[in-house]
């Protein structure tokens, strides 16, 4: 999309979001920040060398659009809006870049672009992003997934518009809205951190039991301390996703 396309979108949503101010602006800003400073991926060849491409916009990598998100959230949490509204902006370039198909070899695409520019952000797909938001880090990355790029310019700016508020809305949700997710998070982080505990314990048990030459001991401890630590293998997400609600520092 054209920059005209980008802030005609965040300017629908700062309307509706009521945001005013140094914070509209930072939304502004980092809606275009990725056309003026472009996001680049490093390519390592069989050799060893690394090269570095420019990150597309069409098709944008979903955890690089998540690590937006998750820096957005972050932001939030700590009440620095201003850094937060900018690091959305970025997420929600690739998003409205990601609605708009290029066509057979990007013929068309300027084109495309230039008949987006002159339509409005419609203000129906705002509110019906706000009001199905889920405050969820596992449904913005759904959602990012879901956005599909369309060759009519019409459904491309509301495909944009739509999961552009839909994703912005559920980033900045607060965690008291999502009580029960909050909480099972919650549980689940406490639950993975102590039986994570006892893994390392359990392991460290092992080690000394080698070391005294107690065999039956030492398999018995290598053996349970392997089954809790497969048991656990979720931990990292569990520990995110509780960053997320704010039950823990990230």
């Amino acid at each position: 999309m054209k920059w005209k396309s980008h802030t005609a979108i965040a300017r629908a949503i700062a309307e509706e979001a009521n945001i005013h101010g140094e914070c509209r602006q930072a939304l502004y800003q980092g809606v275009i920040d990725p056309d003026r400073s472009p996001d680049y991926h490093r390519n390592q060849s069989t050799n060893g060398i690394n090269t570095f491409s420019r990150a597309a916009h069409h098709h944008p990598s979903t955890s690089m659009v998540m690590s937006y998100v998750w820096e957005a959230r972050k932001a939030y949490l700590e009440n620095d809006d201003v850094a937060a509204m900018r690091s959305i902006g970025r997420a929600l370039h690739y998003i409205q870049d990601k609605s708009v198909s290029r066509g057979f070899r990007g013929w068309t695409h300027d084109r495309r672009e230039e008949a987006i520019s002159k339509l409005e952000a419609p203000a129906e797909e705002v509110k019906r992003g706000f009001s199905e938001a889920q405050s969820s880090p596992d449904f913005v990355r759904e959602c990012i997934v879901a956005v599909k790029n369309k060759k009519n310019p019409h459904k491309a700016l509301k495909e944009g518009t739509y999961y552009s508020a839909l994703i912005f809305a559920s980033v900045f949700s607060p965690a008291e809205n999502s009580c029960e997710m909050r909480d099972k998070s919650l549980r689940q982080y406490k639950h993975r951190k102590i039986l994570l505990g006892v893994s390392i314990m359990t392991a460290a048990l092992a080690a000394v039991s080698l070391f005294f030459e107690i065999y039956p001991l030492t398999a018995a401890g290598a053996l349970a301390a392997a089954i809790m630590f497969a048991e656990n293998r979720h931990y990292k997400d569990v520990k995110r996703k509780a960053s997320w609600y704010g039950t823990r520092k990230s």
